[in-house]
């Protein structure tokens, strides 16, 4: 895919995996460092299927780790301007 590709997927991608990040902290009652947890575990798992192909579009620097990338995503979302 192209750049401008994966950033317009990005884009789209990102609100669907904050909704489910706010889901499940309210199901779960995380704390940063249970997201964190969770984050982990979705990338352990991100191999197969969907997962997979999510946790491959958010690992932006292709280091097998999208706890950074998301990280870096969500920084820049609630950056204020």
């Amino acid at each position: 895919m192209k750049t401008n590709q994966v950033a317009g997927l990005m884009s789209q991608l990102a609100p669907l995996l904050m909704g489910f990040l706010g889901q499940e902290k309210k199901k779960e009652n995380l704390d940063a460092s249970g997201i964190t947890g969770l984050l982990s575990n979705i990338a352990s798992q991100g191999n197969s299927g969907m997962m997979g192909v999510a946790a491959g579009f958010l690992d932006g620097n292709k280091d097998g780790n999208i706890i950074d990338d998301v990280g870096n995503l969500f920084g820049k979302m609630f950056k204020k301007k």
